[in-house]
């Protein structure tokens, strides 16, 4: 008699899931920065350490933990986290080239169709959010929303008791941004069951736009005495980066460019298979009716200490998107430092009209890897394809990331920096 009840539990918990991502848009994640925005340096955290023991889940974006007891669905940028007994924590990035006020504007829209409290703008984790309370499809929650680098960033707590709840304060406190931009610090201070307070002075000043002489990455375990910036220099000249030939030596970017756009998902599986790769982890549902699934070399020494392998995105049975992936924990000296100020002067060459094409990038950064290709618009072919190009470059252990976006055409779609350094 137990089976039906333990069926009806997981309906439930699934349709709660849902009722979570209430207010999230499904858009493309990679394409420029609004104009005029300004991407500054994370400042130092005052948040205070976390007490939350499990796993550490990770993306370019972010880090947190999810404790025993606790599952997660992944999602196309973040990931939903959850318990059978209803509590629920949401971390998202969605959208591209946001306005700034989107985030007050979506929390406004929420708290009018849900009958919310009236937004306000409150400090969580040390960066200024807008924040509103309300309750959806029976689910009692709070939504945080912020424009991160053109993105909307939202974090959404759910549960009877997710206001005053010690383990999802812990989880909270565990959450880590990897890039992050600093806006003017509110002066209200969000709810202390799961925020630190933080001062408007701890806010980072604005990096330069023009660009540090190139230099040679630290040793592995090397430290910094000071956060001085170096010596500034113009763009041009900074082509030292060699992640394209160091970080394509894995079998897993031999076997990337088997698999085409628009193929059949038992022919796209069975060309991965055909090379010697074998299933990484079970295939998964994500967003937009994405199914993922996953491939390496299981046998091979490298591969397996980083796990470099290969995603793709099935839609219909159709290969929509494929993605070469390298964790970014494995760090090599390509002579490159993805630094913020690198990023800022990208932009802003961008923002000018003078950055247009991969040319233009690789005049710039040094030749750059295919790290994944897909149609613009998931689900449809006849949108065209963006594909996107990475630069990697380390000091010691901390790996960074300059990713771009270019249509078929070669045109600059979208730029996009993962753990970049000050």
């Amino acid at each position: 008699m137990s089976r039906p009840i333990v069926v009806t539990t997981i309906v439930v918990l699934m349709l709660m899931v849902i009722a979570l991502l209430t207010g999230c848009s499904d858009m493309e994640t990679v394409s420029p920065t609004a104009a005029g925005a300004v991407v500054q340096p994370t400042a130092a955290s005052t948040q205070p350490p976390s007490q939350a023991q499990g796993d550490l889940f990770e993306t370019p974006d972010f880090s947190i933990v999810i404790p025993k007891g606790w599952e997660k669905m992944t999602v196309e940028g973040g990931v939903n986290i959850f318990k059978q007994s209803g509590e629920q924590i949401a971390v998202r990035f969605t959208g591209s080239n946001q306005n700034a006020t989107w985030a007050k504007q979506n929390a406004e829209n929420l708290a009018k169709q849900y009958n919310g409290t009236p937004p306000q703008e409150v400090v969580l984790l040390d960066k200024p959010f807008w924040k509103t309370t309300f309750t959806a499809t029976d689910v009692f929650q709070t939504s945080y929303l912020r424009i991160d680098n053109g993105r909307l960033l939202t974090v959404k707590l759910a549960g009877k008791d997710h206001e005053t709840n010690k383990e999802m304060k812990a989880i909270m406190e565990s959450l880590v941004f990897k890039v992050m931009t600093v806006a003017s610090t509110p002066t209200t201070q969000a709810s202390p069951s799961t925020v630190a307070k933080v001062s408007p002075s701890a806010a980072a000043k604005t990096s330069p736009t023009s660009l540090p002489a190139a230099t040679k990455p630290a040793a592995a375990g090397a430290t910094t005495a000071t956060r001085t910036p170096p010596p500034m220099h113009s763009l041009e000249g900074l082509s030292q980066n060699k992640s394209a030939q160091l970080y394509t030596t894995y079998k897993a970017y031999e076997a990337f460019p088997i698999v085409k756009l628009g193929m059949a998902q038992k022919e796209a599986i069975d060309a991965l298979k055909a090379t010697g790769m074998v299933e990484m982890q079970a295939s998964r549902p994500s967003f937009s009716n994405i199914v993922e699934h996953y491939y390496w070399f299981e046998s091979a020494t490298a591969d397996k200490a980083d796990k470099t392998h290969i995603k793709l995105e099935i839609i219909s049975d159709k290969v929509v998107g494929k993605h070469y992936i390298v964790n970014m924990a494995v760090a090599k000296d390509t002579g490159f430092l993805p630094l913020q100020t690198i990023y800022n002067a990208l932009l802003e060459r961008y923002q000018t009209g003078k950055f247009k094409t991969l040319a233009d990038a690789e005049a710039v950064l040094g030749k750059g890897y295919t790290s994944s290709e897909r149609y613009a618009l998931t689900d449809s072919p006849s949108s065209g394809v963006h594909t996107r190009y990475r630069w990697r470059g380390s000091r010691g252990t901390s790996v960074g990331v300059i990713e771009l976006a270019f249509d078929e055409k070669g045109a600059y779609k979208g730029i996009q920096g993962v753990g970049l350094m000050n």
